[in-house]
């Protein structure tokens, strides 16, 4: 084994850096910390990758696997291992720069507004991070992403309708950068709070009546759902980087909407 030839040490054709290499679309295993001090386990998408230098034709896959699977070995615990996780990773493939993505479902118990049903809602849970190594000190950006769905109610239909108004279903993805630990659960209530009303599983009559009712009387374009989310991040004083996307799935339309706020973002 040791006098096979190593392919990827070898100098390429063209001698360009390229900006990102590794793994895509790996289903793997991570625990992810709650709010309440639980440790749950789930089945992450990751993306792996490092920056790697023209002097090299090619990365070692089998190396992004194996750092990974030592890293859970010893805890597999996200994000609090991703600083470490990438440091490693550069070491072991001499790279510059390290990144990974992961994206995981994250479920949540929530509680129906009048007859107080539990039911559970899958939200999805994005994570970036990116590790670069310098001659000084090494730089760490840690990014945390959330997907959530809510209702919306057409304040110019409202307005100008006999009967009733069109409502919609709303998509918002959030995505914040701060130096402090910002929880996923605060982030998907800071979502949910910005819609017209929230979305739930499981609902009785009386709880049906009592979301139609508050997304009627809270009526919100998609650029009203943008602008009041990115005033409550900008209400929470850790973050100070962020990038809002709502896009609302229009009900009386062949079209959709959209809306976007991005404050101090380059990621």
């Amino acid at each position: 084994m040791d006098n096979l030839r190593d392919v990827q040490n070898e100098l390429p054709r063209v001698s360009i850096p390229l900006n990102r290499v590794g793994v895509f679309g790996l289903e793997y295993p991570c625990f992810i910390k709650r709010k309440d001090g639980g440790l749950v386990e789930h089945i992450a998408i990751m993306n792996i990758y490092v920056e790697l230098p023209e002097s090299y034709r090619g990365t070692h896959m089998s190396r992004f696997l194996e750092v990974l699977e030592n890293f859970y070995d010893r805890t597999g615990q996200f994000p609090r291992q991703m600083e470490d996780f990438l440091h490693q990773l550069c070491i072991v493939l001499t790279s510059r720069k390290g990144y990974i993505e992961l994206e995981t479902p994250f479920v949540l118990e929530k509680l129906s507004p009048s007859s107080k049903k539990r039911s559970k809602i899958v939200f999805r849970l994005f994570m970036k991070g990116i590790y670069q190594v310098d001659t000084e000190y090494n730089r760490y950006t840690f990014l945390l992403g959330a997907q959530v769905s809510g209702n919306s109610t057409c304040p110019c239909s409202r307005e100008i309708s006999e009967y009733g108004a069109h409502s919609q279903r709303v998509q918002a993805l959030v995505w914040i950068h701060s130096d402090e630990e910002i929880w996923f659960e605060d982030l998907v209530d800071i979502i949910e709070d910005s819609f017209s009303a929230p979305l739930h599983s499981l609902l009785k009559r009386n709880d049906e009546k009592f979301i139609t009712e508050m997304s009627f009387s809270n009526p919100k374009f998609v650029e009203d759902v943008a602008r009041d989310i990115a005033f409550k991040l900008l209400q929470t004083a850790d973050i100070d980087a962020y990038k809002v996307d709502v896009t609302s799935f229009e009900s009386i339309h062949l079209h959709n909407a959209y809306a976007c706020i991005e404050e101090n973002w380059r990621w």
